[in-house]
């Protein structure tokens, strides 16, 4: 299935079935108490002085400055809302050791996804609470591969960057909270750059509470692996081969019980 099969499937008729309360949102109520905390703007990177991925650098270190000094806690549900309202759009998201980060910015103005694309929405949603897409394909009777289209249109309407198999885990832990899984609690903050306004959005890691339950370094693949790398970008961070990242992350998901990155982050998630 092209876009175009798809973009027609979304609009189709009765194909939003929305839920009454996520239609005419009001603004986001953290971003407004976030904008008008009073904290004066962060220093300017010296531009002139760096290339494109040191001034993606600078802004992870003024994000992660800003959410340390001035982040106010809030509902993380509130952020997957404003997202699929398309208030807001994704400009990058990182880890550090303790915490998930999601830089964000104003959305041009735009109906949300739950208009433009209602149905890719719903499968994407579906996939973030913890369903599979295979066996949502076959329930939707359609393909997987029009699953697939669906889920990686609805990520770059979003601002992610990314394969659907490596969805944030923020926007895991949002999506959830917006549809009431878990009370998931995050912290956000706004802070002015060169490129003009952003909010920074942090949560605690979950995956940090597996550390008890595996060695030193299946404790370290698994996080690697929550974060999205593949089995060869973990082999170059770790020094070691592919073959014995495979062999590392075997031993921690027979530990856990688990047998893929969505079951590992739903594990983490559970406690």
């Amino acid at each position: 299935m092209t876009e175009a099969d798809l973009r027609s499937w979304d609009e189709s008729p009765n194909s939003g079935n929305l839920d009454p309360a996520w239609v005419g949102l009001s603004v986001f109520p953290p971003l407004a108490s976030a904008t008008a905390s009073g904290s004066p703007p962060l220093p300017e990177p010296l531009k002139s002085t760096q290339g494109a991925e040191g001034f993606s650098e600078f802004l992870r270190f003024l994000a992660i400055a800003r959410d340390a000094s001035a982040g106010a806690d809030f509902e993380l549900g509130w952020l997957w809302r404003d997202l699929c309202a398309g208030r807001l759009e994704v400009f990058d998201t990182f880890f550090a050791d303790e915490r998930c980060y999601a830089l964000m910015r104003r959305a041009p103005r735009r109906p949300g996804l739950q208009v433009r694309a209602p149905k890719s929405l719903q499968i994407l949603e579906r996939v973030l609470l913890g369903e599979r897409p295979k066996a949502l394909a076959f329930e939707l009777g359609i393909a997987p591969s029009t699953v697939a289209v669906a889920l990686s249109k609805c990520l770059r309407a979003l601002g992610v960057d990314c394969r659907p198999a490596q969805v944030p885990l923020l926007f895991v832990m949002a999506a959830r909270g917006a549809h009431g899984v878990a009370p998931f609690r995050g912290r956000i903050a706004a802070f002015e750059s060169g490129l003009g306004r952003f909010w920074v959005v942090s949560a605690s890691r979950p995956d940090r509470r597996l550390a008890e339950r595996l060695s030193s370094a299946e404790y370290s693949v698994a996080q690697h692996l929550v974060e999205g790398q593949s089995h060869a970008q973990i082999s170059r961070l770790r020094g070691t081969s592919v073959r014995t990242v495979a062999n590392q992350l075997g031993a921690a998901f027979r530990k856990l019980g688990v047998s893929g990155r969505c079951e590992l982050i739903d594990r983490a998630l559970a406690g």
